[in-house]
């Protein structure tokens, strides 16, 4: 992670960006560029993509942790955060395998650098409170159940009840990947907070 490191810089603006200052591609790859000379890094390929972070797969990123995580580079370098990371549970699994596998990402506006202790100590305070959230959700689900079933209320589906239709899950499943929505859904799908959760954890996606 010192000198003669190996990096792949990132650039990512949504279309209305384009052409704000500081946030254009061209600005970006300099600031990275001009941060690598000092640190006396080899850039090894520049990616440029033109993506809302929040929708869909983005085809230049994946390309760009591919290099990485196949060894080819040591990290990657980006401008700002929300370049790189498109919510918290993005930047989670990122900091979770990179520094599984050694490797690094840096921002040059300084929010994390995956080099230094400091860096690390943040990345992982910030992994450790995620964590904690979803271990501390997941308590207060098990003890509404008991206290439910305690009550004798009942629990899942009454038998002839609509179970939810596919297109709702999906949904649910969709905007939770995509912007990391959880229960703002609820009143949008006329469903209860439970129901997402329950979709999610389903899904591997939450505990």
């Amino acid at each position: 992670m010192g000198e003669g490191s190996r990096v792949v810089i990132y650039a990512r603006v949504s279309t209305d960006e384009q052409e704000k200052k500081g946030y254009s591609l061209e600005d970006q790859v300099e600031r990275c560029k001009k941060f690598c000379e000092l640190r006396n890094w080899t850039v090894y390929r520049t990616y440029m993509e033109v993506h809302s972070g929040r929708k869909g797969k983005r085809p230049k990123f994946e390309e760009a942790v591919h290099l990485v995580m196949s060894g080819i580079a040591d990290g990657i370098v980006t401008a700002y955060l929300d370049r790189l990371a498109r919510n918290l549970k993005t930047f989670v699994e990122l900091c979770e395998m990179f520094t599984k596998h050694e490797k690094f990402f840096v921002t040059v506006d300084g929010f994390v650098d995956l080099t230094t202790p400091a860096g690390r100590l943040m990345a992982n305070v910030v992994m450790a409170f995620k964590q904690y959230e979803a271990e501390d959700r997941g308590e207060k689900t098990s003890r509404g159940l008991r206290k439910a079933k305690a009550a004798g209320k009942q629990i899942g589906w009454r038998k002839g009840r609509p179970r939810l239709p596919e297109w709702k899950r999906q949904r649910i499943i969709k905007d939770f990947i995509e912007k990391g929505i959880t229960y703002q859904n609820a009143e949008r799908l006329n469903v209860s907070k439970d129901t997402i959760y329950r979709v999610l954890r389903n899904e591997g996606l939450m505990k």
